[in-house]
């Protein structure tokens, strides 16, 4: 069963409106009370799906979200829309703290699928996860860097470019091709630097992580998130735990709200586009 907040055309959800009509509720601009009824249709035997915005699924429904993982409800909950994808509905609608939200409640899992073969991927594995699951679904368009079929392997991350240990970018959800884009600009440099999709932000992949603690030069961390308890948080508490010889660069938003503009001049304007991340690596470089 799929739950909608008033947002189905743009989280479309009105494609499967179409094709499940009886699967389908429209509950309103009533985001706490959809969660409530995700609830019940778990008790009522169905698997619910709630799909909204991530300031309106994390931000706005927390306390239910945390009720609903007390009670060991398997609720599926898409975030579509996060940090600067939304663009012009400005800084009310950009969600930066939504995994810092979701990290802190216990029993939830976090996946951040990077592609739409990955996030195909990931939507399968949430479905048959027994755990409330939240996937923050990118909205902004990315080239396609996996192909079918593909395994979601919980808690596990993804070494997609591997030219050395110098210089290791982790990245998650739609900055994975951004962190590609960078880090073969500063391989025809001359680095030697990998890069890491972390797929599932929670359960983190802490081997792999204190591994390459042990390695690399800089660890950066690239997320369309705040800094604070993001991508770049999860990583920090991994590092100090390991006792990790290596720096870490966190790449993200800043103390800030957002503001109304594209989603191109957003990044840009925040340093989160590829000549923004290169300049910020190549600054902690010298």
């Amino acid at each position: 069963m799929v739950l909608d907040a008033d947002l189905g055309r743009s989280t479309r959800l009105t494609v499967f409106e179409e094709r499940f009509p009886k699967r389908y509720i429209q509950v309103g601009v009533a985001e706490q009370n959809a969660v409530g009824i995700a609830s019940g249709l778990v008790y009522a035997g169905y698997r619910p799906v709630f799909v909204s915005f991530t300031m309106f699924t994390i931000g706005l429904c927390w306390t239910q979200l945390r009720q609903a993982a007390y009670a060991g409800l398997p609720i599926k909950i898409i975030g579509t829309h996060p940090g600067y994808d939304i663009g012009p509905d400005g800084g009310t609608h950009q969600m930066f703290e939504d995994l810092a939200l979701a990290r802190v409640i216990p029993e939830l899992d976090v996946f951040c699928p990077s592609d739409v073969v990955e996030t195909r991927a990931a939507l399968l594995t949430a479905l048959a996860s027994p755990r409330l699951t939240y996937v923050r679904v990118g909205r902004h368009p990315v080239p396609v860097i996996h192909r079918e079929p593909l395994d979601f392997p919980i808690g596990r991350a993804e070494i997609v470019l591997d030219k050395g240990r110098d210089y290791v970018l982790l990245a998650d959800g739609s900055m994975v091709f951004t962190a590609l884009e960078v880090a073969e600009q500063l391989a025809a440099e001359g680095q030697r630097v990998s890069v890491v999709n972390v797929r599932t932000i929670k359960p983190l992949d802490v081997e792999l992580i204190s591994e390459l603690g042990q390695q690399a030069r800089l660890i950066v961390t690239i997320e369309n998130h705040s800094v604070y308890g993001g991508l770049g948080g999860a990583v920090a508490e991994v590092l100090a735990s390991a006792a990790s010889h290596s720096a870490l660069l966190r790449i993200g938003t800043l103390d800030r709200f957002g503001e109304s503009a594209t989603t191109e001049q957003l990044r840009q304007a925040n340093r989160l586009d590829k000549s923004g991340v290169l300049e910020q690596i190549r600054n902690r470089l010298l």
